[in-house]
């Protein structure tokens, strides 16, 4: 599939990752020596079947590719990893904050041009029942310390995605739900807690660090697509296009690309091409204030969206 075009030479110079499967991109499949996830159907090590948000993220804003860390690249982020400030997560992969630690001690003082992707908190839910699940107020509180290290070393530009609802998930509605009732709704106030309270925290972070935080409203383009799914290419918002357990290889379905989740827990390559759309109308805002949100979630860009959607078919496309 061919990358995002690019829109906006804004006014960064590399992008630096760090955050879970949701940005990896092989950073978990090089410590596996190639063999997790399975490649294919899983795509070259990436947690779906094709390039993710941040790839696209970066060919739209011109910048340089965000390759694995491992591979000497600018992408910190592992699979499986939890918000903590150190250690590893319970799947045994770099937590965010030792991501970060990582970082800083091979880059101790950050450009102002970076711009620093910064998505946590999913796993710090998503581990149950192997972990209890936590108030929403201690990974708020692991992401507002690991951006305040960043910017202490330099860095002013943040993008810093929100969570889906993520009781909606394959993952929790077919296989949490059935051992543990209520799930759903949990994990839904739990995504809803999150966000409030990170919302408040990056408030808080650029009024006392003078950074500019970007923000994905992924939460309210999650609620669009499971409203309205037609308007946004999908046919099916409620099953995995793989079958069996993340990672793990599986039958795909003909068209993956009308699905909105590629495995229990993982978008397809259609919904994170959506996402990286969104990514760059939010971060591609001429002298942006210290905080921009995009707050028409994915409608905001739909026009461009089904453009570039219709190019990519008619050229063979996902």
């Amino acid at each position: 599939m061919s990358a995002a075009p690019r829109l906006y030479a804004g006014p960064f110079t590399g992008i630096v990752a760090f955050g879970d499967s949701l940005t990896d991109t092989g950073n978990v499949y090089n410590a596996s020596r190639d063999t997790f996830p399975a490649s294919p159907p899983y795509d070259n090590g990436r947690f779906s079947n094709g390039p993710i948000w941040v790839e696209r993220l970066g060919a739209g804003l011109g910048l340089p590719d965000p390759t694995p860390s491992r591979l000497g690249g600018t992408n910190y982020a592992y699979g499986d990893a939890e918000t903590a400030l150190s250690g590893l997560s319970i799947k045994g992969t770099p937590n965010i904050g030792t991501q970060v630690t990582a970082y800083l001690n091979t880059h101790p003082t950050i450009g102002s041009g970076q711009l620093l992707v910064i998505w946590g908190g999913a796993n710090d839910f998503l581990h149950f029942p192997q972990l209890s699940l936590p108030d929403p107020s201690m990974p708020i509180s692991n992401l507002t310390a690991e951006i305040t290290e960043l910017a202490k070393a330099g860095a002013k530009n943040f993008l810093v995605p929100n969570l889906p609802a993520l009781g909606e998930t394959p993952y929790v509605k077919q296989q949490l739900a059935p051992h543990y009732p209520g799930i759903e709704a949990t994990m839904n106030d739990l995504s809803s807690r999150f966000n409030a309270r990170l919302a408040t925290a990056e408030s808080s972070l650029v009024a006392s660090l003078g950074i500019n935080i970007y923000r994905l409203d992924v939460s309210t383009s999650f609620q669009q697509v499971l409203a309205n799914p037609g308007r946004f290419g999908f046919t099916n918002v409620t099953d995995p296009a793989k079958s069996g357990a993340y990672g793990a290889p599986g039958a795909v379905v003909p068209n993956p690309d009308q699905y909105l989740f590629w495995d229990p827990v993982h978008p397809t390559e259609t919904a994170h091409q959506l996402l990286g759309e969104q990514a760059i109308a939010v971060t591609s805002v001429p002298e942006p204030p210290a905080l921009v949100l995009l707050g028409t979630g994915l409608l905001g860009s739909l026009g461009a969206w089904w453009l570039r959607r219709g190019q990519l078919q008619a050229a063979g496309g996902c």
